[in-house]
């Protein structure tokens, strides 16, 4: 088991969600951090059971999952070495540098994972479909005349 206290750095892949890591997307509008959901592969999660960390992961039935976080904007690279400023897209696999850490609020302690750099190794679109979409293909409407008496009834 590791000593939190202090922080423990570990390097983590996977596959990556809800990402809100750069400046095209910002932070994530209720934590109001930068953060990511990122899917381990199975390398990964035994690196994290291995240093007795196991309350970070997380799995609602789609994988094993932890979320990473920061208040500041993180260093975002893609897999040529060069910095990424744009977004994210579900899916994109990923290599992901955290500080894993005790935190104590409100009476209440854990341990996190503080996002501290993020290489994109594969991008997946972000697909963000425009309101315009919806509409496609369809007859414009035209509200019927009013004879003046707007009652249901």
């Amino acid at each position: 088991m590791s000593n939190f206290k202090e922080g423990v750095s570990a390097i983590l892949a996977g596959t990556s969600k809800w990402a809100k890591v750069t400046e095209a997307t910002g932070p994530n509008e209720l934590s109001e951090k930068y953060q990511l959901d990122v899917y381990l592969d199975d390398a990964s999660k035994k690196s994290i059971e291995g240093l007795g960390a196991e309350a970070i992961l997380k799995d609602k039935g789609e994988g094993t999952y932890i979320t990473a976080k920061s208040k500041m904007l993180p260093k975002v690279f893609g897999a040529d070495r060069q910095a990424f400023t744009g977004r994210v897209g579900n899916g994109s696999l990923v290599r992901v540098k955290v500080l894993i850490k005790e935190w104590e609020a409100l009476k209440k302690k854990g341990i996190t994972a503080y996002l501290n750099g993020l290489v994109i190794v594969k991008l997946e679109d972000y697909n963000n479909i425009a309101d315009d979409a919806l509409f496609e293909g369809l007859e414009a409407y035209t509200q019927p005349a009013s004879d003046g008496d707007d009652l249901p009834f």
